[in-house]
């Protein structure tokens, strides 16, 4: 599966630069998805990663909102457990032998489109509040 890296960006490079990272390895584990047959362990290291990522750019994120004082961490937040919460129940499948043969939809749905969904609102507004005056020096070395 092909991601349009488009809908990762928010003009924030140091945010943007984890975004891309993170795209990198969900095409990885989407990739093995898509095999006839894939090496379960294989797949289930590769799905494992792009989530144990996923939730370390959240914990980055939620650092910066922390930092900035930003007034909607918690909504934010929350749709990041939201995404913590889910992934958890598709590790475990995974965990637990053969996923449903819809696993792989499942999974790109989740790894991109909920996460590209997010991004698109939350990331972006996160983004403007960064780039507000009272904020862009605090906020320099996030914003080169």
């Amino acid at each position: 599966m092909k991601v349009d890296h488009e809908l990762f960006r928010t003009g924030v490079p140091a945010i943007d630069r984890q975004h891309e990272h993170y795209i990198e390895l969900s095409e990885g584990a989407l990739a093995l998805c898509a095999v006839a047959q894939p090496d379960p362990a294989a797949l289930a290291a590769a799905v494992n990663h792009a989530l144990r990522y996923a939730r370390e750019h959240f914990d980055t994120e939620e650092g910066i909102m922390r930092a900035a004082a930003y007034p909607l961490l918690r909504q934010h937040a929350a749709k990041h457990d939201l995404f913590r919460a889910q992934a958890a129940r598709l590790a475990d499948e995974l965990a637990a032998g053969a996923p449903a043969a819809d696993f792989a939809a499942r999974l790109a749905k989740l790894l991109v489109d909920w996460f590209a969904a997010q991004v698109q609102t939350d990331d972006l507004r996160l983004a403007l509040f960064l780039k507000q005056p009272a904020n862009a020096k605090k906020f320099e070395a996030l914003l080169r």
